[in-house]
């Protein structure tokens, strides 16, 4: 049900939120990818959830050592809000 998935969204990210913050980059890396790939489908591109995951998923890219890839996320965010 709607209930559920709304559920399982918000545990998917204070999971990956919870990574991020204790520096396990790399399995927030693909939880946000997760994240993505799903609120994409169900909202769009351009839903505030998925650009918001995006632009977390820039963060921990980065914070792996992977700069141009990071960048080229938040060119995606910038293009939303442009």
């Amino acid at each position: 049900t709607d209930n559920m998935t709304a559920n399982r969204f918000n545990i998917l990210w204070a999971l990956a939120q919870s990574f991020t913050d204790h520096g396990n980059y790399q399995k927030a890396e693909r939880i946000w990818r997760r994240i993505i790939e799903t609120t994409a489908k169900l909202f769009g591109d351009h839903h505030q959830y998925t650009v918001s995951a995006l632009h977390e998923l820039a963060t921990s890219v980065s914070r792996q050592g992977r700069p141009k890839e990071a960048e080229n996320h938040l060119r995606q965010v910038l293009e939303v809000h442009v």
